[in-house]
């Protein structure tokens, strides 16, 4: 009976933590989508970004619901079981049983899968905003450069 509770305390949390994801994401994309300084590419990573947590925060709110369904109805077939007679009934009940937890696998799996692609994603999107921001700082280094050179012909008094 103790596993019941540890289950159904295991789902409750992954619940909350899956509306709590829900809420700061979508206050998140509230602040990007109404940000007028972001460029298309920025837009266009945000929006993904917003998608896939969104997408892993339900998912996850859909596993704090099973885990404790599923133990829940093991425990009760556990107690109800058929005669040992109903083979076939029996049978049943193991393949059910079975590919119950093997989509709650696939859930788990998928949502592995979507925090590497939002991870794998942002890393790129770092990379590619510090190679903007370095080309950026490099043609202000340049432009200064020829501010001073131009400065310096204006006070020799030549040109």
């Amino acid at each position: 009976m103790s596993d019941i509770y540890a289950s159904l305390a295991f789902g409750i949390g992954l619940v909350f933590v899956g509306g709590y994801l829900i809420r700061w994401q979508a206050v998140m994309w509230r602040s990007h989508r109404t940000d007028p300084g972001l460029e298309e590419r920025e837009m266009r990573h945000f929006r993904r970004q917003y998608f896939r947590r969104m997408l892993v925060s339900a998912l996850l709110i859909l596993l704090g619901i099973m885990i404790p369904a599923g133990d829940a109805v093991m425990t009760w077939l556990g107690n109800n079981v058929p005669a040992a007679d109903d083979q076939i009934l029996q049978k049943r009940y193991q393949a059910m049983f079975a590919g119950y937890w093997i989509i709650v696998l696939l859930i788990t799996l998928w949502i592995v899968l979507l925090a590497a692609v939002d991870w794998l994603s942002t890393r790129v999107f770092v990379r590619k905003t510090r190679v903007a921001l370095s080309t950026l700082a490099r043609q202000r280094r340049e432009l200064e450069a020829e501010v001073d050179r131009l400065r310096g012909r204006h006070r020799n008094g030549s040109s």
